[in-house]
């Protein structure tokens, strides 16, 4: 099964699932930020109380708010994402918003570190080299998920510092200069590296997820797909109908033409059951077997609409090469308006209506249940 096509809500060339599964994986490094904010708070502040620069006051100031910004913003995402997953377009908002406080830190550290390797004394230059390396070992472990946004943290806190070591002229400070540009460009390397893992790890659980619930052919729902969306539509308001139908006339066209033609046909029949039923969920149950499942069933009318839409536009002739071929449907639904819908139950009397329906010889004939309570005591009425 193919995955979705690229769109232009996801800045990465990446699949927009991908992308939003990669951006909601930022919501979980509460911990390091929090260490890494108290660091950098707690080092300006001792340069400023020790050294007496205002400008590290300002720069622990601006740390402590891309800290305490970044923090809420990944509480707040966190509790998004416990109420449905990201989107392309969602991800992308909160991944504006990651760079806003995210290059606040950053410009606090770079801001800090320079003032740091400025100073005289070679003990703050320690003190200065230790913070930038754990900033951007920081950036590349947590962010690389986000190229755009690891690369932009790592040069505006790094970049900076390397200016600043470039203003003494002895050959230690050169060449601590051109250690962290070394350094920097490494980095880039890892974060792609560690990106480009990650995408497909992403990729392939999200692909197993979907041959989990899918059918590869077609897809359609299978069988576990189809009971998790009746799990779903089952708590919204009003009744249920389930379809269940297969193909008449469909083992002939595998045996003249051939499985790859029956495939083709099998493929066409789930492009016309997602045109007829836009709002439902339809599964292939296995072999010709098919099903959907209809929410928001009003009265029994609603389901035989669909029904009669569903069988009408199956019977249309389905083009193989220069060959015209058809098939019919022995369709049976049943309908439960009852809180306490069951599953199973209502498949095997949509199922058992089909069956009915395929005896009498196929075609137009649905058969409907009511209530549960009815479909417990097998009280199935066919309608013609």
């Amino acid at each position: 099964m193919k995955r979705p096509q690229l769109t232009q809500t996801a800045p990465c060339r990446i699949d927009p699932d991908v992308y939003a599964a990669l951006i909601s994986d930022l919501a979980y490094s509460a911990v390091p930020t929090a260490i890494m904010g108290i660091t950098l708070v707690g080092i300006a502040s001792l340069a400023w109380l020790r050294i007496g620069n205002p400008v590290f006051a300002l720069a622990a100031l601006t740390g402590a708010a891309g800290t305490g910004g970044k923090l809420f913003l990944m509480s707040y995402q966190r509790e998004a994402l416990r109420n449905e997953t990201h989107c392309a377009s969602t991800a992308r908002f909160y991944q504006q918003r990651h760079l806003v406080v995210t290059l606040a830190t950053a410009t606090s550290i770079a801001a800090m570190v320079s003032l740091l390797f400025f100073h005289i004394d070679a003990e703050w230059h320690v003190l200065g080299t230790a913070l930038l390396f754990a900033y951007c070992a920081g950036v590349v472990a947590r962010l690389a998920v986000c190229p755009a946004l690891a690369v932009a943290a790592l040069i505006v806190a790094a970049v900076p510092v390397i200016v600043a070591c470039c203003f003494w002229s002895d050959v230690p400070h050169r060449v601590t200069a051109a250690m962290f540009a070394v350094f920097l460009a490494g980095s880039f390397e890892t974060v792609r590296h560690v990106y480009r893992n990650a995408v497909r790890h992403i990729a392939t659980e999200l692909d197993m997820a979907t041959l989990a619930r899918n059918d590869p052919l077609t897809g359609l729902l299978n069988r576990l797909g189809f009971r998790e969306a009746f799990r779903v539509t089952s708590g919204t308001p009003g009744g249920l109908a389930i379809h269940c139908f297969d193909l008449d006339g469909f083992k002939p066209i595998n045996d003249c033409h051939g499985h790859a033609a029956g495939d083709q046909v099998l493929v066409d029949v789930a492009r016309r059951i997602r045109a007829s039923a836009p709002g439902a969920a339809a599964a292939r149950l296995g072999g010709d077997e098919f099903a959907i499942l209809q929410g928001g069933v009003a009265c029994t009318e609603d389901a035989i609409s669909l029904a009669d839409q569903l069988l009408a536009t199956l019977r249309k002739p389905y083009d193989i090469g220069d060959t015209s071929v058809y098939v019919g449907a022995s369709l049976g639904f049943a309908v439960a308006y009852d809180d306490g819908m069951d599953f199973d139950a209502l498949v095997r009397a949509a199922d058992l209506a089909s069956y009915q329906v395929k005896r009498a010889g196929g075609g137009v004939s649905q058969g409907h249940v009511d209530h549960m309570d009815r479909l417990a005591g097998g009280d199935l009425r066919i309608v013609t």
